[in-house]
């Protein structure tokens, strides 16, 4: 809902540089006022997450967590933060382990 696809009918699209900063973008009309200092953290998440089942060409795993909202309990953000941590963890091991990117 508040992220949006660039959705581009260019084939070459998704080999120029610029591919991940243009393919997800936040849309900042649809930011609920309690995701506000979080919009960018969950865009790079999908961003990560997407990356890596498509560099890795399989699935990942992880235990999901239910998100809730509350104004007295702020636990949610700390599992939007969970899930940053796992994605960019898994996508920088996924580089750097198995893809060899440091060798290259």
């Amino acid at each position: 809902f508040m992220i949006e696809d660039s959705r581009s009918n260019d084939p070459d699209a998704k080999h120029r540089d610029d591919f991940w900063d243009n393919k997800y973008s936040i849309n900042r009309d649809r930011v609920p006022n309690f995701l506000e200092t979080l919009a960018d953290r969950i865009l790079n998440t999908g961003k990560y997450l997407n990356a890596f089942r498509l560099a890795g060409n399989r699935e990942f795993s992880n235990e999901s967590q239910q998100l809730v909202y509350s104004s007295r309990d702020k636990r949610f953000m700390d599992r939007i933060e969970d899930a940053y941590e796992f994605a960019a963890k898994s996508l920088l091991d996924l580089m750097v382990k198995e893809k060899q990117l440091k060798e290259r």
